[in-house]
């Protein structure tokens, strides 16, 4: 789903750290770096002030809607102190920021990155990452497409692959740091930070404790494209996706949105705390409750993260940990990019030539591989294309033109033209209208099928999912790609996975037809 199989080449970071100003308890410097070529990260790392001997352990911060520069405001940040939720009114507006100093005063080094579409990451745009809502005909082509098109959809290329990457390349970053110490690496973030959390534990071995807060769910699973791919979540859920972690240490809190669940049985904490326990490592996972807050990564959660990572990482901190008030940061503070490092170019001509440079990338690593690794990469991907093993020729059956898997209980009505003498091979012909596309309004085969014939060969052809006779309309078709986003009905991208329990016509409409191309395939076979 993330387009990261295999997994692309760590290019050189080209990391730049300059800017460095400071608060009591720790610095901050600015940080860029490529985690493609020509595709900057841009965030800000903090570090203690006075930091102890040796190697410290280190922190990676996705930090989810909002982006680092959220700011509750003077009255906002009045009414969080007034419900409890935050403690100071200057350093408590932004408590993105609030999170990592606190961490860097606790003795780690801690690295806040920004999303596309937030703060200095601006290559690609806020509305193309997090607002998407329709189509783009002109961003269709064999040769130059931009994201949510057919081709980029595809070769599953999409905001939260290339998020999930970044988050890989951060990680490397971090680690190659000369203060950190590469086996003592965290991650937390909150809300779409906590889905890029509950993604790089996932997909990434090297975090030894998250607390991917206020997305760990079975309920919403994330409303916004950049938390959503084709693919992701079918058949399972961000509950499963998290449980992935295990044994390593994991905490994460239920609020008053749709983590609230996470309590009851049956609906997710309890399910992954049974499976930490197979491990002996019960108590390695836990779910505070903080109902009495609405979705938030406030104080309160952040103390208990604090607290487990105080725990889990060695720091040795007498506990209670409390937060600290400090000075908010200055505009030219905040801003990576200035004069003497200017942004890098952006926009829609910068889309079409990262979308065409991870193509060609993929391309290549395929054409590296032997013929042995090749054939088993592609086999690997197909299954999880297909969401099944492959069946094989003694699975299927041909009788009286229907082709059939019997123990899936599926059947697709299969045309078979025999040339005028023995067939000396075998085509199969796939056309937009299945069996009908083989013949025209006269009912006389068209003249691609006739030269094939002419030629000797054998011409196979079915109704492929939803083609022909067994197809839905194409205004249903068109309603199923209607996804709702956070209560709202939006236009999301044509093969884009929904929620799970939802309509998701296109990744079925992939599947199926790919497992009927493979029982063709099979049939071919057996008229050899």
């Amino acid at each position: 789903a993330t387009g990261l199989y295999p997994l692309p080449p760590k290019t050189p970071l080209n990391a730049v750290i300059h800017g460095k100003f400071e608060r009591p308890g720790f610095t901050v410097e600015k940080v860029y770096f490529e985690s493609y070529p020509g595709l900057f990260v841009t965030g800000l790392l903090f570090r203690p002030s006075n930091p102890p001997p040796g190697k410290l352990p280190a922190v990676l911060n996705p930090h989810g809607h909002g982006g680092r520069l959220q700011d509750h405001g003077l009255a906002g940040v009045r009414r969080e102190i007034a419900s409890g939720a935050e403690q100071f009114e200057e350093s408590g507006r932004m408590p993105k920021l609030a999170r990592n100093a606190q961490l860097a005063r606790m003795g780690c080094v801690s690295f806040l990155y920004d999303m596309m579409g937030y703060a200095d990451n601006q290559q690609l745009s806020m509305q193309l990452a997090h607002r998407f809502g329709s189509q783009r005909p002109d961003f269709e082509g064999k040769e130059s497409w931009g994201l949510y098109s057919a081709q980029a959809e595809m070769r599953m290329q999409s905001i939260f692959g290339i998020q999930a990457w970044n988050s890989i390349r951060a990680l490397d970053f971090l680690a190659s740091l000369p203060d950190v110490d590469p086996k003592r690496i965290a991650v937390t973030g909150g809300s779409g930070g906590g889905t890029q959390t509950i993604i790089i534990g996932a997909t990434d071995p090297r975090p030894v404790v998250g607390f991917p807060n206020g997305m760990v769910s079975s309920s919403m699973q994330g409303g916004c494209t950049c938390e959503n791919a084709s693919l992701l979540r079918i058949g399972t859920g961000n509950v499963e996706l998290a449980a992935l972690f295990a044994p390593r240490p994991q905490g994460m809190t239920a609020a008053n949105d749709w983590t609230k669940e996470m309590l009851v049985k049956g609906k997710g904490f309890y399910e992954i705390q049974d499976l930490y326990a197979l491990y002996g490592k019960k108590d390695d996972v836990i779910c505070p409750d903080l109902l009495r807050f609405p979705h938030n990564y406030n104080t309160v959660s952040r103390g208990h993260m604090y607290s487990w990572f105080n725990k889990h990482l060695g720091l040795g901190i007498k506990e209670p940990i409390a937060e600290k008030d400090y000075k908010l940061f200055t505009k030219e503070e905040h801003a990576v990019w200035t004069d003497k490092y200017p942004k890098p170019p952006g926009g829609d001509a910068f889309e079409r030539k990262l979308t065409r440079q991870l193509a060609d990338q993929d391309s290549k690593l395929l054409d590296a591989m032997s013929d042995k690794d090749r054939r088993a990469t592609l086999h690997e991907a197909w299954k999880i294309l297909v969401d099944r093993e492959l069946p094989g020729a003694a699975d299927i059956r041909f009788e009286n033109g229907k082709l059939s898997l019997p123990a899936m209980g599926e059947v697709i009505p299969v045309v078979i033209l025999e040339p005028g003498s023995k067939a000396t091979s075998n085509v199969i012909w796939l056309h937009g209208e299945g069996k009908d596309g083989l013949f025209d309004e006269a009912g006389k085969s068209v003249a691609g099928v006739k030269k094939i014939l002419s030629q000797g060969s054998r011409v196979i052809t079915a109704d492929l999912f939803l083609q022909a006779r067994r197809r839905i309309s194409r205004l249903a078709l068109r309603r199923s790609r209607l996804l709702s986003c956070r209560g709202q009905l939006c236009r999301s991208h044509i093969f884009a996975a929904a929620q799970p329990g939802r309509l998701r016509i296109a990744p079925l409409l992939l599947q199926n037809r790919s497992r009927n191309l493979r029982r063709q395939a099979l049939l071919t076979g057996a008229h050899r």
